[in-house]
């Protein structure tokens, strides 16, 4: 089955040098410099509704955004979002003054065992007016 003479091709390739430069790469400071707006940290309360119009009458659920650009947001909440899932976002006017907005759920990791941080992309760009 496995012979000691045998060497794996991963081990020894080039690949293994390429793809480790591109893992040491992705460091957090190069990932944030390659978003395409500026993120402002905001805790303001978010009500998360199916972006289905026929579900919209559901229960909202409540979030609290972490931050915020033009093109997204990062929100927290204590129920997961399915991953490529549409949401209609609707942060509280009082705070940031944007008509309600489609979104979809990018990613969804479990924080704690109640709460989640999910990053979502506006479906068209938003203006932030404070």
């Amino acid at each position: 089955m496995f012979s000691l003479n045998q060497t794996n091709e991963l081990e020894t390739g080039e690949d293994v040098w390429g793809l480790l430069m591109q893992l040491k790469a992705n460091t957090p400071e190069n990932l944030l410099s390659q978003r395409s707006s500026t993120r402002l940290e905001l805790r303001i309360a978010v009500l998360m509704r199916p972006g289905n119009a026929s579900e919209r009458q559901a229960e909202p659920i409540q979030a609290t955004s972490a931050d915020i650009s033009e093109g997204g947001c990062q929100l927290i909440t204590d129920r997961p979002i399915w991953v490529g899932e549409f949401i209609l976002l609707e942060f509280d006017r009082a705070e940031l003054d944007i008509d309600p907005v489609m979104a979809r759920c990018l990613r969804c990791r479990l924080l704690t065992e109640q709460k989640f941080e999910c990053g979502f992309k506006f479906s068209t760009p938003i203006e932030i007016h404070r």
